[in-house]
């Protein structure tokens, strides 16, 4: 086997919208994916490790997240679930992780310390998952929050969340998001080799042997969206592949 500091994990992603999963490419031009609770019931039944959820309207028009779909999912799953989506206060934590929630994801506010802070001492680090957007522009990488490019120092900003204390950190490259032109394997170990957390990447996986290349070079947590929902994979199907590679990944309960 692949050694590694723990199983790999394969982790759909998934974008909510309107009580629908949508899909689009670089965060725009969204489509129709399916039910929200049939697809995480499939995802759930081939083995997936956890499940990731951002909720698009919260996101996009600052309001609360859908705790009700949330719950619908929860009570059906037994992985674990990542949801994020305007997670702006500790009273919006508490209710996600009653209604089901395992893990929140957030972005924009991860500076916020006091929230930080308060979920944290409440729910443990492992709750808390960093999330940090790249977007590749005049060649260079730069941070992309709330619809706009920030131009910074993409590794000082890592830093700066790698020193909250999460629990783990989603990076997902918005240029490659939904466009399956392969993973960013060279960043994405960069980024891996200065934190000291679980580190999950996400945006333009092409194939299963891209997604081989990126492990067998330390990325060992990869986030899904095209590729589980507009090919002929699954879960199941891409653990097998790996599991034929001597990729140390799970293929049981």
């Amino acid at each position: 086997m692949i050694e590694s500091k723990s199983i790999v994990r394969i982790i759909p992603s998934l974008l909510l919208k309107n009580k629908r999963l949508v899909k689009g490419k670089n965060f725009l031009n969204f489509i129709d994916s399916g039910d929200p609770v049939k697809t995480c019931v499939a995802h759930d039944s081939q083995l997936c490790d956890e499940i990731s959820i951002i909720d698009l309207d919260a996101h996009h028009n600052n309001k609360e997240p859908n705790f009700e779909i949330l719950e619908l999912i929860s009570k059906e799953l037994t992985s674990p679930i990542m949801f994020g989506g305007n997670i702006k206060n500790f009273k919006i934590v508490e209710r996600l992780i009653r209604n089901g929630a395992d893990k929140v994801l957030i972005n924009s506010n991860i500076f916020n310390h006091k929230l930080i802070k308060e979920i944290i001492n409440s729910f443990g680090k492992q709750s808390l998952v960093g999330g940090v957007d790249l977007i590749f522009i005049e060649g260079k990488y730069h941070i992309y929050s709330k619809g706009k490019i920030i131009k910074t120092n993409f590794m000082d900003h890592i830093k700066k969340v790698n020193d909250q204390n999460v629990g783990e950190l989603k990076l997902t490259f918005v240029n490659l998001e939904g466009t399956r032109k392969g993973l960013d394997i060279t960043t994405s170990k960069k980024i891996i080799d200065a934190v000291d957390m679980p580190v999950i990447i996400e945006g333009g996986a092409k194939n299963l042997i891209d997604i081989e290349n990126a492990i067998k070079k330390g990325v060992n947590s990869i986030a899904l969206g095209n590729l589980l929902i507009f090919s002929d994979n699954n879960i199941f199907k891409i653990k097998q592949f790996l599991d034929n590679r001597e990729i140390n990944v799970r293929l049981r309960n």
